[in-house]
């Protein structure tokens, strides 16, 4: 199977129906790079509590319910913007015929662009929280720490990324929190 990410915007493929041939190289080479992110680390064990480091992850990938896509960061913010509220929609669409969990991994092949892809994040996070999903922003210099130790940063990622999820329970209270000390001007 072969994708031009460069004609059709946005592409979509799941960790089973991959792409074998990439257009783009530097799209390729990233999405090489996070695999082993995704199913290594993320299913690994988690160092300050029970569990995997992602406690929903190793079912979405046993499940082939983790979407994945990529954008070329050389467009126009606002045509990346677009596409991206895209993908959120079909994630939506999509996730609504499986009864599992599941996610969309979003990620850029550029890691020099991380303070327009964090704006980029910035302006897309209160329209996720308005689908009742979840936009993590993941990158190479995350300053996220884990919940359970300032010390550990699992958000670290060796390409930017955006993870789309639906919200559970523990990322509400911490929203809640975050509103009350209005942390961020997103949230309502």
């Amino acid at each position: 199977m072969r994708f031009s990410f460069w004609k059709f915007m946005p592409v979509y493929w799941t960790l089973n129906s991959a792409p074998e041939i990439f257009d783009c190289p530097k799209i390729a080479r990233a999405y090489r790079d996070i695999v082993p992110y995704i199913e290594q680390f993320l299913t690994s064990k988690h160092p300050h509590r029970d569990g995997d480091v992602c406690p929903f992850i190793r079912n979405a990938i046993s499940d082939d319910v983790l979407l994945f896509s990529s954008f070329n960061i050389g467009a126009k913010r606002n045509e990346v913007v677009a596409d991206i509220k895209r993908t959120i929609g079909h994630f939506v669409d999509w996730k609504s015929s499986n009864r599992t969990l599941g996610a969309c991994v979003i990620f850029f092949a550029e890691t020099k662009r991380e303070a327009w892809i964090k704006s980029i994040h910035n302006e897309l996070i209160g329209y996720a929280v308005d689908r009742n999903l979840i936009l993590g922003n993941c990158h190479p210099n995350s300053p996220s720490h884990s919940f359970h130790s300032r010390d550990w940063f699992p958000l670290r990622t060796p390409h930017p990324l955006f993870i789309v999820r639906d919200m559970v329970a523990n990322d509400r209270e911490h929203l809640r929190e975050i509103k009350e000390r209005k942390w961020f001007w997103f949230l309502r």
